[in-house]
């Protein structure tokens, strides 16, 4: 009997996957983690498949995925460790440059930069409530990053953002609205890392390979008409 040969077909994914790490040294701050957020993020575009390979043209439409877990057990307390935020998923998004928040000259992002934002509730080690503040009648409020400039998502690739808390908390987000709007939490840098796993290696990309201080405070201290809007997986 002859046999029959099948038609070898190569798969590959034309999205990029975005995690969320956090960790935290600081000796005077507990941080409790409930949900992340991902703002400003172009959410439509047309894939073009006709050169075999396929590309993106990105839309004018900029969406804010939110992610908050609805357990109370599922609240994570962050440590010396760095642990995943993503709660079993992952965000799946459409490869993109983003244009960060310019928190210095736009405190509430009426240009609509991209950033990186955790539901959060920090407390001192002996129980003090320091955010959300006071006057916010909250128990957990948003605390804002942007994102690393010349940021640049390619299809295929997973980035690790693992923030670190140990001397910053970022900024108050600038969707929250009211008098703090931009305005920084704790005194101090916030300082994160952006790295690549699993797909493919990313090259070339200053935003997948560099440490990156944000400033916190004054200086103290498949075809043409295919939509796509994948938000989390």
């Amino acid at each position: 009997m002859e046999s029959e040969s099948g038609v070898a077909l190569q798969f590959s994914h034309h999205l990029s996957q975005i995690e969320f790490k956090a960790k935290s040294e600081s000796e005077t701050y507990k941080f409790q983690v409930k949900g992340v957020r991902i703002a400003k993020i172009g959410s439509t575009g047309d894939f073009d498949f006709t050169d075999g390979i396929g590309s993106w043209t990105l839309g004018d439409e900029k969406k804010t995925y939110d992610k908050i877990y609805t357990d109370e057990e599922a609240v994570i307390e962050l440590g010396a460790t760095a642990q995943s935020l993503m709660y079993q998923d992952y965000a799946m998004l459409i490869p993109q440059e983003l244009t960060a928040w310019n928190v210095e000259g736009d405190q509430t992002n009426n240009d609509e930069g991209a950033y990186l934002s955790v539901y959060i509730r920090i407390t001192t080690k002996e129980g003090a409530l320091v955010y959300p503040f006071e006057d916010d009648d909250e128990d957990y409020a948003w605390a804002a990053i942007p994102v690393p400039a010349e940021t640049k998502w390619e299809a295929g690739k997973k980035y690790v953002y693992t923030l670190n808390f140990t001397n910053g908390a970022g900024y108050v987000d600038p969707s929250t609205g009211g008098n703090h709007t931009g305005n920084p939490i704790l005194d101090g840098d916030i300082r994160f890392t952006v790295e690549v796993e699993g797909w493919e290696d990313a090259e070339n990309n200053p935003a997948t390979d560099t440490d990156v201080d944000m400033p916190v405070g004054d200086g103290s201290s498949v075809d043409d008409n295919d939509v796509e809007d994948p938000g989390w997986d």
